[in-house]
Formats: C-alpha cells, sequence, structure tokens
C-alpha cells in the first residue's frame, strides 16, 4: 500500500475524539475557540473548506489538525524547537522528484491522511456502513469520558481540544472513522483470508523460549543446557496438567520466556509471531505447521534453545488491514483533490508558531503563583549568593498533541 500506508497507520494508532454522531450533542456541550481563526486573524475559520475529495470537504481544522501534529513531531525531535524550522528550506524530494520545502512537506502529509479520512467517511456512507450503540457507547467511554478525566475536567478538556485546533465535533468524528475502517475489515470473508493466508504461506505463533545461549550467542556447557532442558520439560508438564493450557501458556511465557525482552522486562512480541514459511529455524517452522490452531507441541530444539509453540489464528485485524489495504489504496489512488484558494493562503510559518504561543500562554496561566520563602532572621546568608529563580521554558511541550499509543 504506497499512498495509505502512514496515514492509515496514524488512523489506527491515535487517541482523537470528536461528535457527529446520529443524536449526538456533544458540541453543545463542549463549546471551544475558532483558534483557527484566532491564529490567522479571521483569514480562516476552522470551517473554512481548504480541498474537495471527490467533491465532498475538507475544512481547515482537519488539515491543520494533521499539519499541526507534524509540526509538534518536527520541532521536537528534528529541529529541537519552533524557533529552528526553516520553513522555506529544501526539507525533502516528493515521489515525483521534486523538491518540497517544510512547509510544502507538511502540508502535503496533512492533506493526505486528511484525504483517508474523507475517503472512507464517504465511502461508509455510500455502503450504509454506520457505528452500533456498542460502538457509539465504547467510543463516548474510551474517548472522551476518559479523556475528560485525564485531563482533569470539562473545562480542562475542552481547553485541550482548543490548543490542537480542534471542535468537540471534529474530535468525535475523527475518532469514529477507525470504527468504520474496522468494520470494512469485518466485511472481509473467512474465504477470503483463508486464502491470503494460503497464498502467502503465513501461520502465527507464540512460544516459550529456554535459550541454550549465553550472553555472546555461543552455546551453554553440556551441564547448563541440560539444566535449560530440565526447566523446559517442566513447564510443557505444567502445560499438560493444566485445565486451561492457553491461559497458562500466556502466563508462563511472559514470566519464563528468553526470546527478548525490553528494560521493563516485558517480552517484545507478546502476541507471538505472524511468519511466511521459510522465514522461521527450519525446526520451529516444521514444529509449528504440525499444529492444529490452539494446538501446544512438544518440546522443540533449534539453535537457540528449546521450545514449547502454541499455534494461533492467523486472521488477525492485521492481516485483514493488509487484505484492505489494495482497496483502500486504489480508493487513495483514484480520488480526486481539488484544492481551494484558502489552502493556498495557509502559511504555516505564522500559524504554528502562534499555536505554540497560545499554548505556552495557558500553561503559564495554569501554573501556580511561586510563593516567597521567608528566612529565619537568625540565620546568617553567605554574603554575595542569590537564591536562583527558576525560569520558565521557551519552547512548550506539547501538550495539544494526542501521541500514537503503542509508540
Amino acid at each position: 500500500m504506497k499512498h495509505a500506508k502512514r496515514a492509515l497507520a496514524l488512523l489506527l494508532s491515535l487517541c482523537l475524539t470528536a461528535g457527529l454522531l446520529a443524536g449526538c450533542t456533544g458540541g453543545n456541550r463542549y463549546k471551544t475557540e475558532d483558534i483557527i481563526a484566532q491564529l490567522s486573524e479571521n483569514a480562516l475559520t476552522r470551517d473554512t473548506v481548504v480541498a474537495n475529495v471527490d467533491g465532498q470537504p475538507i475544512t481547515a481544522e482537519e488539515l491543520l489538525y494533521w499539519a499541526f501534529y507534524d509540526c509538534d513531531y518536527l520541532a521536537a525531535y528534528y529541529y529541537g524547537g519552533v524557533e529552528n524550522m526553516a520553513w522555506d528550506g529544501a526539507f525533502r524530494t516528493d515521489d515525483s522528484g521534486e523538491e518540497q520545502t517544510l512547509q510544502e512537506y507538511i502540508l502535503s502529509d496533512a492533506l493526505n491522511t486528511a484525504k483517508l479520512y474523507r475517503i472512507l467517511s464517504t465511502r461508509a456512507e455510500a455502503d450504509d456502513i454506520t457505528l452500533t450503540k456498542e460502538e457509539e457507547a465504547e467510543l463516548q467511554a474510551e474517548m472522551v469520558d476518559t479523556a475528560i478525566e485525564d485531563r482533569g475536567g470539562k473545562v480542562e478538556f475542552t481547553q485541550w481540544l482548543s490548543q490542537i485546533g480542534l471542535s468537540y465535533d471534529a474530535y468525535y468524528k475523527m475518532n469514529s472513522i477507525q470504527y468504520l475502517y474496522r468494520h470494512y475489515l469485518n466485511r472481509l470473508t473467512d474465504e477470503e483470508v483463508d486464502q491470503y493466508l494460503a497464498d502467502g504461506g503465513l501461520y502465527r505463533t507464540k512460544h516459550i523460549l529456554i535459550s541454550t545461549l549465553d550472553a555472546n550467542n555461543d552455546p551453554l556447557p553440556e551441564a547448563e543446557k541440560a539444566s535449560a532442558k530440565e526447566r523446559a520439560e517442566s513447564l510443557l508438564q505444567q502445560l499438560r496438567e493444566a485445565d486451561d493450557p492457553i491461559a497458562l501458556f500466556d502466563e508462563l511465557m511472559n514470566a519464563n520466556s528468553e526470546d527478548g525482552r525490553d528494560e521493563e522486562g516485558n517480552l517484545y512480541n507478546p502476541d507471538g509471531y505472524l511468519a511466511t514459511t521459510g522465514q522461521m529455524v527450519a525446526p520451529y517452522e516444521e514444529a509449528a505447521l504440525k499444529l492444529k490452531e490452539n494446538e501446544i507441541s512438544e518440546l522443540v530444539e533449534s539453535d537457540f534453545g528449546y521450545h514449547i509453540i502454541l499455534r494461533l489464528d492467523a486472521d488477525t485485524e492485521d492481516v485483514r488491514a493488509e487484505i484492505f489495504a489494495d482497496t483502500l489504496d486504489s480508493w487513495m489512488e483514484t480520488a480526486v483533490v481539488e484544492q481551494t484558494e484558502a489552502y493556498a493562503s495557509i502559511d504555516l510559518s505564522v500559524l504554528y508558531p502562534a499555536l505554540s504561543d497560545y499554548r505556552l500562554s495557558l500553561q503559564e496561566a495554569q501554573e501556580p503563583e511561586p510563593t516567597e520563602t521567608v528566612e529565619p532572621t537568625n540565620t546568617p546568608q553567605p554574603s554575595g549568593t542569590d537564591t536562583p529563580q527558576p525560569t520558565p521554558s521557551g519552547t512548550p511541550e506539547p501538550t495539544g498533541t494526542p501521541q500514537p499509543t503503542g509508540e
């Protein structure tokens, strides 16, 4: 999937929140400032149409949310601050081989993401795909109620929306898109998924690995290797005797597997591996392919150690996303995008620094007044020494930008 890949990654990972579902009156409860109008000195409003995708509008708040998202990331991790961003400098070469400035890159990237959201929304409406009542309730609970609680209340939540340049309605609607997307994944038939898995030689497993290698990846001495085997056999025996071996498998895997862990001790691949034939070491693959779904292997020895393998259903959301990717990419390729004059008038070199200043002003307003510490009069102070006062950071933290989960 060429055109939609990055935009789709954002779709699946971001926690937004917006409100145009049937019967939703959230927009009346959470009135936000039109920060777009404020930043542009009314040259734009959040409802200004900046582009059309197959005749359907993309508004300034939809486009600029994604533009500001990119700006926050680049300012923090590429330029080291808003003040260092070289808006008119050559930033990258696009797919056609032409150089793009930083502003051109950010706007084109934001437009691509907004385009994906618009296409999915339009297609879903045409295909009569809507959220169920259960999904509406989940969206309200996870994306609205939880956000309000995390932010400290409705006032803080509304202020946060203003910081990221979104009305409540836009926030809620943008979050609803991921549910529409999953409806498309669920429309794929089991036969389509099975055929895709068979064509790709794909299978999915997780395993408990008791390693027979030392820290330098050299083989353990025979005595230590024998001890590792005994340990693996003990784990396998526990699984064989368990009433619910599948549930116990995860417990034993998380506690014992030596398949690589992060700094906090969490396994790198707790959900297992989706592999294609020829990808895994031969003993592992041969044993895995002989298993039925939810079947646990005997001990399998490889150069890495002793494995206990659990075969899993490979029909996952990630697999369905890969299958649907071609359709989605085709929609992206064939969609007709028309930019308006308002799009051409957008100047991020003005808007984004102004947004950063606005965020900083909100932060400063929330900071408590410093309290003066009165020194006891009988305590002598070192002559010529002043107590240094804290100085506010000139670069506000991008608290207004929702961060992708799982990053």
